[in-house]
């Protein structure tokens, strides 16, 4: 197997070990184990367990969001913020074991990424929302709306395609009817 096929098949089986066991629970030995190779083949491809668990968890949150967030630029504002609404709702649905886990986590990922992974994410949500024709003053209600809902999907996550749908119908006809009250 080529280095960064293998690369990628420990990190991601590596995550698998740490949503099971959490950071402190997950050990290189288990995490070896779990890809079927030793650890010493493990430390070849990561220094630490720290750089596997970072290794995984940059790319499932900040890119995958600012790729969501650019995919549809050229589109009308509706159907960005919907784009970007079903696409996050799907992603949290699909990853709430491992999203719980990120936040579990969140002073290590503090010291990694330098800052709060929330306040980047925010900052993200932020810079989307300004770029929609959305008066200044329901620009905060809006973000609240967008990353509240995106958050509630954590705890209750739905696998209805229809019902996802319902909601962020609902959802987009509060933010672009001009009802929301500031």
């Amino acid at each position: 197997m080529k280095k960064e096929a293998r690369r990628e098949q420990i990190i991601n089986q590596a995550m698998d070990v740490f949503i099971k066991n959490g950071y402190k629970g997950a050990t290189t030995a288990k995490i070896a184990e779990e890809v079927g190779v030793s650890e010493v083949t493990l430390f070849r491809h990561f220094s630490s367990k720290k750089e596997i668990f970072l290794a995984g968890i940059k790319p499932i949150f900040l890119e995958t969001l600012h790729a969501s967030m650019e995919e549809s630029r050229e589109e009308g504002d509706q159907e960005r913020v919907r784009k970007l609404l079903m696409e996050r709702l799907a992603f949290m649905s699909r990853n709430h074991e491992l999203i719980k886990l990120i936040l579990h986590e969140k002073e290590l990922l503090e010291e990694y990424l330098g800052e709060d992974l929330f306040s980047m994410i925010t900052r993200s949500f932020k810079k989307f929302i300004k770029s929609l024709d959305i008066d200044q003053k329901k620009q905060q209600i809006t973000l609240r709306l967008i990353m509240g809902s995106i958050l509630s999907f954590l705890y209750l996550p739905e696998t209805e395609d229809r019902e996802v749908e319902s909601y962020v119908d609902g959802l987009l006809t509060m933010i672009f009817s001009g009802n929301i009250q500031t």
